[in-house]
């Protein structure tokens, strides 16, 4: 399956990784005779994390891709990692994608890398609340091309408050297919979807919302 994309994540959830800065740091490998321009080990890594937490870490695949990652690459520059993470505002969820890895699939990780994951109590909740549902029963399967429903565990993994904050208010603010197909307008309307997201999602989500901006 080809999963393509426009952008690392959705707008809402707000990771402010810079695509040019991508495109100057891209590898060189070979695949089927070709030259193909990866990722670098290190942006790969982070975007592994961040893509896995957007998705609340639902499937084990996320992990296993994680893990691979790490074991191919021995020379990885941990301490770029981690900084570029500090720097984006998603060390939690980078932290809490190595700590999965670690705990459900045995990847070995660089000490000074552990210690600092373990110094945030947040991470490793989120480890054991994910590992718990990850292997819990589920007799329904998720609607492919979905609206991605409002999940309180997105905030908990961010470490700022500005993170918290930025996501809930794009979240409000940012239509989706979702707010198309309850109300198709014409184009010409598209901007009142700006107005009516909020009451739909007050509608559908407010309980939830209220409660989460409470704790944040």
């Amino acid at each position: 399956m080809v999963d393509l994309h426009w952008a690392i994540t959705e707008r809402f959830f707000s990771f402010p990784l810079d695509p040019e800065c991508l495109w100057e740091r891209l590898n060189r490998v070979s695949l089927g005779g070709s030259d193909v321009p990866p990722f670098s080990p290190e942006d790969s890594l982070l975007i592994l994390c961040v893509h896995g937490s957007k998705d609340a870490w639902e499937r084990l695949k996320y992990v296993c891709d994680v893990a691979e990652l790490v074991r191919t690459h021995q020379d990885m520059d941990w301490r770029r990692v981690v900084e570029r993470a500090g720097r984006l505002g998603s060390e939690r969820m980078l932290f809490l994608g190595l700590l999965l890895a670690r705990d459900l699939l045995e990847t070995p990780l660089p000490e000074e890398v552990s210690r600092k994951a373990h110094a945030d109590p947040a991470v490793e909740a989120l480890v054991r609340r994910i590992g718990e549902r990850l292997f819990r029963r589920i007799d329904h399967l998720p609607r492919r091309f979905a609206e991605m429903p409002f999940r309180p565990i997105h905030i908990k993994m961010r470490e700022r408050l500005r993170d918290k904050v930025r996501n809930l208010v794009r979240f409000a603010t940012t239509h989706t297919v979702g707010d198309w197909m309850a109300l198709p307008l014409p184009k010409p309307f598209f901007f009142l979807y700006y107005v009516l997201r909020p009451i739909r999602l007050a509608r559908n989500y407010g309980r939830k919302l209220f409660i989460t901006i409470l704790k944040v």
